[in-house]
């Protein structure tokens, strides 16, 4: 009598299949993991800007000087601090470039025109100078066309020297992350 001997495996049918889950799987995925990736970059970017303030802010404490705190680029999220009296110290006392990761964020300084802020001795907001300082910074994503997945944050800057990330899409009174 012959037997055979039984193999273990799949067969093509079986791997066929599952490729095909796969391939459905990944259509489906692709897109929501696209979008998470581009709002990343908007949050890397906020938290950058918030970081450069937060610093600006404690040189001007630390030196007890003037320190100015600049976006190096309108549509992106670079930014420069250095001392008032030396604006053009070279290198600065820190700087960051888009070239960092976040280079598809658009960002927008209110009031308009104006990309850069002076931080007093005592760490408040200067408003000398006959132009209003840098009250708001809005970023957001134009790679990302759908308004529902799209994150936009915001930073406010307070005249006490405080930068506040909020979200201005948040609109329950007592959720933290929404914008005053």
């Amino acid at each position: 009598m012959l037997t055979r001997a039984r193999t273990s495996g799949f067969s093509l049918i079986e791997l066929m299949i599952a490729i095909a889950v796969l391939g459905a799987l990944l259509a489906a995925g692709v897109p929501a993991f696209m979008n998470w990736i581009q709002n990343s970059q908007i949050r890397v970017a906020a938290e950058s800007v918030r970081n450069g303030l937060q610093l600006a802010r404690t040189e001007a404490v630390r030196l007890n000087t003037r320190v100015r705190f600049q976006l190096t680029e309108a549509t992106e999220s670079g930014w420069k601090v250095n001392p008032l009296d030396d604006p053009d110290r070279d290198p600065p006392i820190a700087i960051r470039t888009h070239s960092d990761g976040s280079g598809n964020v658009t960002v927008a300084a209110l009031p308009a025109g104006s990309a850069e802020i002076v931080f007093e001795p005592l760490g408040t907001v200067s408003n000398s100078g006959g132009t209003a300082p840098l009250a708001r910074i809005d970023f957001s994503n134009p790679l990302i066309t759908s308004t529902d997945d799209r994150r936009e944050l915001r930073i406010i800057i307070s005249s006490n020297g405080q930068a506040k990330m909020c979200d201005p899409k948040v609109l329950t009174s007592n959720d933290p992350r929404k914008c005053p």
